[in-house]
């Protein structure tokens, strides 16, 4: 079953659910209870986090590529995997950043210290770290499952190396390795890196949905 939908009352729900959202991190008590959870729970408040967030972010992309909001079972598919990509990136941003600040303090790595300029390189250095191994082994998982989920969808080949052979790997390597991850999820995630532990998996989630946008756009602009 397959939902679609061209007029302006998607981007009204869209933007109500993210204002909605964004009105939890404001409100203190909502606010404390987020926080609270994301403590006693992270994983699967990393889960939540993408799940929603990101699937908000496949669909506006979906909206701005096609011109409609589609919502189908691939989307329910394709959310389970962002969940469980939330839940990796919570295990792997404490551990990168920790281990980071374990090399500066056995001085394996530059400016250790207390002040903004040894926690700026703190953060650099996670974010670098991050997406030179995690990040590119990220990627390629999403971009396997997501083509496989469409090619079940679609009817189409949906063994190995059949989904080799569909994905454009010269344009995901030139594009999604080499350029987004230097040119906007190092930096990013270097602002991320310097926010409280609490914020930093909700807020990735939510450049998430920065990062599809863009792709959108330039795909729609590409396209004509």
């Amino acid at each position: 079953m397959e939902k679609k939908s061209g007029g302006i009352l998607g981007y009204i729900i869209w933007i109500v659910i993210i204002a909605a959202l964004i009105a939890m991190l404001i409100i203190p008590a909502t606010r404390t209870a987020y926080i609270n959870a994301e403590g006693a729970q992270p994983y699967i408040v990393g889960f939540f986090n993408f799940a929603i967030l990101a699937t908000m972010g496949d669909l506006l992309a979906g909206r701005i590529a096609s011109g409609k909001w589609t919502i189908n079972i691939t989307t329910f598919f394709k959310l389970l995997i962002w969940g469980f990509i939330g839940a990796a990136i919570t295990l792997f941003f404490g551990l990168g950043y920790a281990g980071v600040g374990a090399m500066q303090a056995a001085h394996m790595l530059p400016f250790a210290g207390t002040g903004f300029g040894s926690q700026f390189a703190h953060a650099l250095f996670t974010a670098i770290l991050l997406n030179v191994s995690f990040g590119p082994a990220m990627f390629v998982f999403h971009k396997f499952t997501d083509t496989y989920i469409n090619a079940k969808y679609n009817k189409k080949p949906s063994d190995l190396n059949s989904l080799i052979e569909t994905i454009d790997w010269k344009t995901f390597f030139k594009f999604t390795v080499l350029t987004t991850l230097p040119c906007f999820w190092m930096p990013c995630h270097t602002i991320v890196f310097l926010l409280p532990e609490d914020y930093r998996v909700l807020l990735a989630a939510f450049l998430s949905i920065a990062l599809g946008l863009l792709l959108s756009i330039k795909n729609k602009v590409a396209s004509k």
